[in-house]
Parts: structure tokens; sequence; C-alpha cells
């Protein structure tokens, strides 16, 4: 077991990993920061921290070395379950069930302290359960569940269990989502409020490409090319943990090609050319990254933070209140009400699922049925 101190670019504090090898001599490591800042004499105090963790390592290795998987404590397991699949799962995937796990499934049966083989429904019942009971959502449920499930169902196919405990278990009822959405002409006046200001670059994006948040945060220079009017859509920026930025959409249908719009193009190579003039006023200490959206510096934004600026814009203006996502949400309403095809609607927003488009968007489908029923009544009105 290897312990030792590193340090990040642009980050204050000490990383502190460990690395080990498994009996089968493959590598495996966990990094993880000490937020304990480098500036300053903090030196000795994070080496103490990072051999804490190697400590604490070293006993769960051990443990996981000599006990079969049966015998282990599910709280012990599922965290060795997490490890193992780090690495073929993106990492904001990985990011949130690591969250989810280590936030309320590992507390909740390391406290009951039942082994892999006695984990029963009802367990996993009470837990829900007790979830449910501390307000959080049907939705936080539904993300538990499917890490305890997907944890189990690997020892099912493995021949360790003989069946899956979470497969018996209903889940709380998830209280369908109404998004709020703008008119055309309330788009328009979010388009001339934001003018100028930090959030234009991104409501932009969001009003005309009904973009994500984590797309916009991830776009970069790179994708967009003025010369044949095109935009790709294939990197994201998303917020779990910590920032999360790759180059690597949702899905693959999430990765496209969008025209680029006259008024959007004009805007981004303005917004370019300020880039420059930062970047030349700030010299050397300019972050040089190609991402879109930046500050004067050239550090990228934060996806809290155009949220947070949207909101403020809108209570500033007496707008009424919506998400940034439901801009999105109304891009799509728009183009569904001037008649453009679900299918055309489905691929613009890079839906993998058609049926997705169509669960989401009924509303303006009702409103289109209900009309047509109008004018077929009109046309046979004796």
């Amino acid at each position: 077991m290897i312990g030792y101190l590193r340090t990040k670019l642009n980050s204050p504090y000490y990383y502190a990993v460990v690395k080990w090898k498994d009996t089968d001599g493959n590598w495996h490591r966990k990094e993880i920061s000490t937020k304990i800042p480098i500036k300053g004499n903090n030196k000795r105090k994070a080496e103490k921290f990072c051999e804490e963790l190697k400590r604490q390592y070293e006993e769960k290795y051990e443990y996981c070395k000599y006990t079969p998987i049966r015998d282990m404590l599910y709280s012990d397991y599922i965290l060795l379950w997490l490890d193992n699949h780090k690495y073929n799962i993106r990492k904001s995937t990985y990011e949130g069930y690591r969250r989810a796990i280590n936030r309320h499934i590992v507390p909740y049966f390391k406290e009951i302290g039942i082994k892999v083989e006695e984990v029963e429904p009802h367990h996993i019942k009470r837990l829900y359960s007790n979830l449910m009971a501390e307000g959080l959502s049907a939705n936080t449920v539904k993300h538990c569940h499917a890490n305890i499930r997907k944890s189990l169902a690997d020892l099912v196919f493995e021949g360790v269990l003989p069946f899956n405990a979470a497969d018996r278990v209903k889940l709380p009822r998830i209280e369908k989502y109404h998004a709020s959405y703008y008119t055309a002409e309330q788009l328009k006046e979010v388009l001339r409020l934001a003018k100028g200001t930090n959030a234009e670059t991104a409501i932009i994006l969001a009003v005309y490409y009904g973009l994500r948040r984590s797309e916009i945060c991830g776009l970069k220079w790179s994708a967009i090319d003025f010369e044949h009017k095109t935009i790709e859509i294939k990197s994201t920026a998303v917020r779990v943990t910590t920032v999360i930025r790759e180059d690597n959409t949702k899905s693959d249908s999430s990765h496209r090609i969008l025209a680029l719009i006259p008024e959007v193009e004009q805007h981004l190579k303005e917004l370019q050319a300020q880039q420059a003039d930062d970047k030349a006023f700030c010299g050397n200490t300019y972050i040089d990254t190609d991402y879109v959206l930046r500050w004067s510096n050239g550090e990228p934004f934060l996806p809290d933070y155009i949220s947070n600026q949207f909101a403020k814009l809108l209570k500033d203006n007496h707008m009424p209140h919506i998400r940034f996502h439901d801009l999105r949400h109304s891009f799509a309403s728009a183009l569904l009400a001037e008649g453009v095809s679900m299918k055309a609607v489905q691929e613009l927003l890079g839906h993998s699922d058609f049926s997705t488009t169509a669960n989401i968007y009924s509303h303006v489908t009702d409103d289109a049925k209900t009309q047509a029923l109008n004018q077929i009544s009109n046309t046979l009105r004796l």
C-alpha cells in the first residue's frame, strides 16, 4: 500500500493518494481532497491526513481480501462494488452514485450491521421509508434503489445470492413534474433583459437551441465552425460534488451538430473578440481554456452561477419565475406550437427516446388535438 500527496492546477488544497495492488497484480488508486490549504505551514498536517487514509484503506483491503463476499457487511460491499465500477461509467454518473451511497445507503446499513447474504426486502423498504420520513424526494429514493439493485444484481449473476432483494421492493410513486414555460413573447423579453449581462450567452444558447445547462457550460470554441455555420454539442460540465468537465455527452443521441443561427453567430463572434482582448490584457495570468463561457481571466463559469444569475435576472425584472432548464422546455414548446414535428424536436433536444419527448410535451399535443377537434366540428357544422 502506497500513500502520497499531490497538488492540482488551480486547486488550493493538497490531495491524498492511496495506491495498492490486488492479488491478481492489478493496481487500484484512490484520491481525495484533504481540504488542507497548500499555502501556509500545512504540509505535515496533510501528510498526517494521508497516513490516516492509507491506514483506513489497509484495514479495508485486508478485510475484503480475506472475507468471502457473502460474509461481508453490505455497507462495506457496496463501497467495494462502487470502486470496481468507477472506470466503467462516466465521471458525473460515478459522482452521483458515490453521493447517494455515502449519504444514504452506507450509514443505514452500517448501523443495522447486516451481511451481504442477510439483505432482505424489508431492510430495503425500511431504508426508503426512513428517507421519505426525512423529507427526501421519491426521486432520491429511486437513485438509491438503482445502486442497491445493481450491486445485488452482480451478486445474483455471480451465484453469491439466490435472488435480488431489491426486485421485491416497490418504489414510492414519483410525482410527475409539470414544467413552467415561457411564451415566445416572454422569451423575447428575456433575451432583451439579458443583453450585456454575464448570463447573456447562456440564455441565448438555451433559448435558440434548447441546450441543457451542462451542454452550455461544456461548450468549447473548437466545437463552433464559423466557416460551415455549425455548432457541435459534444462536451458537458456538471456539478455533482465538484464540477466535472467531460469531453462527451449524456448519450450518443445527445451528441449532435446544429446549424449556426445568424443571431447566435453574431453574438459568438463578438464574444470571441472580447475574449481575445481579455487575453491580451491579462497576459501570462490568463487561464487559457477553450470554453465559451468564461470570465475575463479565462476561468470557466461554474454551472451553478448560470442558474443563479438567471434567477436574479427574472427577480430583478419582475418576470414569472422559471428554472433555467425551463428555457429548454420553452424552446421545445414554441417549436411544437409552430407545427414542427415531434421527431424533429426530439433530435434537436438530443433525447435518445421519442417517448421521452412525447411524454414531456404532451400538453402541446393535447392543445393541438383540441384545436383539431374544434376544426372538424366547424367543418361539419350544419
